[in-house]
């Protein structure tokens, strides 16, 4: 590629947002954004500041105590992709098309060991993400529903992973509606507020990691020294490490090689006390069996979050009249399950990237001399980051273990079709999901 053989990389789009963020919104006043001004050296630049960036960061800094370490994030930390989803820190995750078993129980381990240092990252250092541990039920309102939670059962029997089922009554009894015809609890990941989360991992970075946010990189080249330019700033760097998830093709990394998809989600404003009799707790989360469906938590503070709508995402980003159709949408299937909260108001509707690949790929390690990736993708993608995150810091180091063998043996992500194609793909399969789980929704 043109810019790792020493020819700058030019013309460098900044990532695009939505105004909203109700995770983000919810945080209150954060601290003003510290961007890069001026000429910096240092030992490493990692650009990217979600999940996997953050994670590549810290565990490098503890194994280079000595080195300097630059986090470069275009937008604000917290705000963008990994700041966006619905909460799930996942430690498996198997719902929808059955995959292989050595696929399966590769993606389950490095998910569960992201899990686990995210659990422990929020205990040691008291970072206050509304964490909770309450689990997660994959539920089923149809027949494609019903098809799905019985793989998932199977799958759950084959891999010796504890789970209770939940029949309609029981389901009724719980979050409060009779949508439902069944559900399978499971435990293990994590429940947070993502934004809160990605803010607290960042302010408890190893001191050698100096972190500049509002900081778009602008255009790079590689070499002996790494050259980034930024908007007001430049870095001259021994090495670089890529962790930007489907924005990678932008910098020449992984080019066609991760399919991006836009997720949608609403928050609402909080549900009356006389409401909130309905539920059978003071907090759920729900995932869909199938593919696509309606992911909905309740949240702190009495508050649900719905999630439902797909679409392949746009250039310019998604209009107001755009979001505020996807908003119906979430409100339409609010009140299929809880019509007694026809009158509650959204606060906010958002969208949030995810990166997919053909092959159930992952995108880390070297890809040119001084150059390196870390790209989440897939399900899952908080909890998948941040264990690649450390195994590709310990990969640069040296430090081999079981789990860095098994993330080896995934593939490198296949190519996909050039975006005017991957659009109409994309489309077509999100379209022809929501026809067959059509209740789910």
């Amino acid at each position: 590629m043109l810019c790792m053989n020493g020819l700058w990389r030019r013309e460098i789009k900044a990532p695009i947002y939505d105004e909203s963020n109700g995770w983000f919104r919810s945080l209150g006043v954060v601290p003003p954004a510290r961007p890069l001004k001026g000429s910096l050296r240092s030992d490493w630049v990692i650009v990217g500041g979600g999940a996997c960036g953050l994670a590549t960061a810290r565990y490098l800094a503890l194994l280079k105590p000595d080195d300097r370490i630059a986090l470069i994030e275009a937008s604000r930390i917290g705000f963008g992709a990994s700041g966006r989803n619905s909460g799930f820190m996942l430690d498996h995750n198997t719902h929808g098309h059955t995959k292989s078993q050595a696929v399966t129980r590769r993606n389950n381990a490095i998910c569960s060991a992201g899990t686990k240092l995210l659990r422990e990252l929020v205990q040691t250092h008291g970072i206050e993400c509304d964490w909770s541990d309450w689990g997660r039920i994959y539920v089923s309102a149809g027949v494609s529903g019903d098809r799905h939670l019985r793989d998932l059962q199977a799958a759950y029997e084959r891999d010796n992973i504890s789970y209770a089922r939940l029949e309609s009554d029981e389901m009724a009894q719980l979050v409060g509606t009779k949508f439902y015809r069944a559900g399978l609890k499971v435990g293990g990941n994590g429940l947070v507020n993502p934004a809160a989360l990605m803010r607290g991992l960042a302010a408890t970075l190893p001191p050698n990691v100096e972190v500049f946010e509002g900081t778009c990189v602008r255009s790079w080249r590689g070499g002996p020294t790494i050259e980034v330019l930024t908007d007001h700033g430049e870095v001259r760097s021994k090495n670089i490490i890529f962790c930007t998830s489907v924005f990678s093709g932008e910098f020449g990394i992984a080019r066609n090689r991760i399919a991006p998809v836009a997720l949608f989600a609403s928050m609402t404003s909080p549900i009356p006390d006389r409401l909130m009799s309905a539920f059978g707790d003071t907090e759920f989360a729900l995932l869909p069996a199938t593919e696509n469906g309606s992911t909905i938590r309740l949240i702190k503070g009495n508050r649900l979050l719905m999630r439902n709508c797909i679409s392949f995402p746009r250039k310019s980003g998604f209009s107001q009249d755009f979001l505020a159709s996807v908003e119906q949408r979430l409100r339409k299937a609010m009140i299929a399950r809880w019509p007694q909260f026809a009158s509650l108001e959204f606060t906010d509707t958002w969208s949030g990237l995810l990166g997919f690949t053909r092959n159930d790929a992952i995108e880390f390690g070297q890809v040119a001399p001084n150059v390196y990736v870390n790209v989440s993708s897939d399900a899952a993608p908080v909890a998948r980051g941040t264990a690649t995150g450390k195994l590709l810091a310990e990969k640069i180091c040296g430090v081999r273990s079981k789990l860095l063998d098994l993330a080896e043996t995934a593939p490198r992500a296949a190519l996909i079709p050039p975006r005017a194609i991957l659009k109409h793909v994309v489309n077509h399969r999100i379209r022809s999901a929501e026809r067959r789980a059509r209740e789910e929704f």
